[in-house]
């Protein structure tokens, strides 16, 4: 009897384990309307922790700057305007951080410049997507940061 209690566990277990990977990799590619937000950004922020050199830590923030890009995207489409400003200011706030560690090493200042132009640019063409609503003044606030990080960059 305890053999089988032992090896029911043990199945038990390896379901739950199976699952648990399968909803952090989900989350993954959570949008920012998704139940499972919360646990990319979890996900993100223990990645932020693991030591890394200036590059190291500058070419994570362009990783995550390429998410928040696309989640960006993804609630202009879909008009999330509750959503609006905390997906910009997670984006605009981290590419500061970035253009700061950038320009206080003196590294990846011409890569980090090319990727934010870029960037902008995507970032531009959402407003062929705007409506009448205020919120959209936060994609545009995010613009104008992307805008003062570029000019610092250029410096």
């Amino acid at each position: 009897m305890n053999k089988y209690l032992s090896t029911k566990n043990v199945v038990a277990s390896v379901v739950l384990v199976v699952i648990a990977v399968a909803v952090l990799l989900s989350a993954t590619y959570a949008m920012p309307d998704s139940p499972l937000f919360f646990l990319k950004r979890w996900e993100e922020k223990v990645f932020t922790y693991i030591p890394r050199d200036t590059s190291g830590t500058i070419s994570y923030n362009l990783f995550l700057l390429q998410r928040r890009l696309r989640e960006i995207d993804y609630i202009t489409i879909h008009k999330e305007y509750s959503l609006f400003y905390p997906c910009s200011l997670r984006f605009a706030t981290l590419a500061g951080e970035t253009t700061a560690l950038s320009v206080a090493n003196n590294s990846s200042k011409k890569q980090l410049l090319l990727v934010f132009v870029q960037e902008r640019k995507e970032i531009d063409r959402f407003f062929a997507r705007k409506d009448e609503k205020e919120d959209w003044k936060y994609i545009h606030d995010t613009s104008n940061y992307l805008t003062i990080d570029i000019g610092e960059l250029k410096k």
